[in-house]
């Protein structure tokens, strides 16, 4: 049985990993399967092999992809994902970057990523 906590990593990936992880899961339990995938591509193959498989994707599959793209919202249904602030993570950066190189010492900032909700994970 597949916790519901999967996490599948991009360069991991290939359709045989699918295929164990298919076969490995307890599609009878009563619990939901949650897979966790690092990028948007793993993400559309995880969606499209089990919709493929009349896996009911919200409902019994929740799939999260940690790389937000519209294709995502495409899918149907679509796909929650954990959005990164690019532009503001690069504007921190850099001004952490220009403050260092002038002799600044530079602490650690958390900037945090957003969720969006959308069909996948919803029941």
């Amino acid at each position: 049985r597949i916790p519901y906590n999967t996490i599948v990593r991009n360069e991991e990936w290939n359709d045989l990993f699918i295929e164990q992880l298919d076969r490995l899961t307890d599609w009878n339990s009563p619990e939901p399967v949650g897979v966790f995938v690092d990028g948007m591509y793993s993400a559309l193959k995880v969606h499209n092999y089990f919709q493929s498989k009349g896996v009911v994707i919200g409902k019994k599959l929740k799939l999260i992809s940690f790389d937000d793209s519209i294709w995502l919202e495409c899918a149907y249904p679509a796909i929650t994902a954990i959005r990164q602030p690019f532009a503001q993570m690069g504007e921190v950066a850099m001004k952490k970057l220009f403050n260092m190189m002038r002799g600044f010492k530079e602490t650690t900032e958390y900037i945090k990523p957003e969720l969006i909700v959308r069909a996948s994970t919803k029941s």
